[in-house]
């Protein structure tokens, strides 16, 4: 409503008399004559509906969800703790829910390809200090292999986010070396899951972000500086996704499969959403340039 009043107050004030010519405004509730041009005036109502559409609208600012310190589970809101295969995770920041869960291509049988095993749900446990880790249906729970690994079956975790989000950093609280990695992103409609798919046969809107090839614990910068979406997955690096691969330990090297073992700790991401609110004095600026408007047409 403020910007309608401005740009109404604008096109009055546009309409009448030159760009040299003085007005006198007498604000009668401080009893104060403020004089100004014609030009001067053009040039604030612009700034403020430049200022009044910067500040309602949409604004990307970095958020980070932590796992390292909070189980996700039993509080209020939260999914009831599980130690079941499929159970999930929440976590919310900033305003903004993430739901973890956990998968693996544990169907079929041990000689079965590694991209046509099919997609089963694995559990998702949280590690105090460490964030979240992946122990798969045909795995023991022992370490290294409740972190998320790819050796013999292909652990995934996908993200839902309760909005578009663009995810830029992902934190590893725990490592056992090796830690190449791949990320998906959803493009299509509706809420997916991997369950009963195989990585080698996804639905194409499920998009490569990058590969990386990664060593050790710490923060992954993932590069990502344009693709917003609302449902990610990272697993440990799978070659059955064809595209490029990033190289994040400075070694020069490609990622390989087999011996990548890692847990997250954190993820960091933009939301496109998030609004910040028009503040009142922005509306009282919207009444006060009505007045002088109104003013301006009572002189002539």
């Amino acid at each position: 409503m403020a910007r309608d009043l401005l740009y109404q107050s604008a096109e009055s004030c546009g309409k009448r008399g030159s760009n040299s010519k003085m007005v006198a405004i007498k604000f009668e509730s401080q009893g104060t004559t403020i004089t100004m041009s014609n030009q001067f005036l053009r040039h604030a109502i612009g700034a403020a509906v430049l200022a009044a559409g910067m500040l309602s609208s949409g604004v990307a600012s970095a958020t980070t969800w932590d796992m390292r310190n909070n189980d996700g589970c039993g509080a209020s809101g939260e999914p009831a703790c599980s130690s079941a295969y499929g159970n999930t995770r929440q976590y919310t920041a900033d305003g903004v829910k993430l739901t973890a869960a956990a998968y693996s291509d544990t169907g079929g049988t041990a000689n079965t390809a590694g991209d046509s095993r099919p997609i089963e749900t694995a559990y998702l446990g949280h590690y105090s200090g460490n964030g979240l880790g992946v122990t798969n249906q045909d795995e023991s729970s022992g370490s290294p292999n409740h972190a998320v690994d790819n050796n013999a079956r292909f652990d995934s975790v996908r993200l839902a986010f309760d909005t578009s989000v663009r995810l830029t950093d992902v934190y590893f609280g725990w490592d056992n070396g090796d830690t190449d990695f791949t990320v998906l992103y959803w493009t299509g409609p509706g809420s997916p899951t991997l369950l009963g798919d195989t990585y080698g046969g996804l639905p194409p809107d499920w998009a490569l972000l990058n590969h990386y090839d990664s060593f050790g614990s710490g923060t992954k910068s993932l590069g990502n500086t344009s693709v917003f979406s609302q449902y990610w997955v990272i697993m440990a690096y799978n070659n059955v996704f064809a595209g490029s691969s990033m190289n994040l330990d400075g070694n020069g090297n490609s990622p390989d499969e087999g011996d990548d073992y890692f847990k997250i700790g954190s993820v960091t991401a933009a939301n496109q959403t998030r609004k910040v609110p028009e503040p009142g004095s922005l509306a009282l600026l919207g009444l006060g340039l009505v007045g002088l408007g109104a003013s301006r047409r009572r002189t002539r």
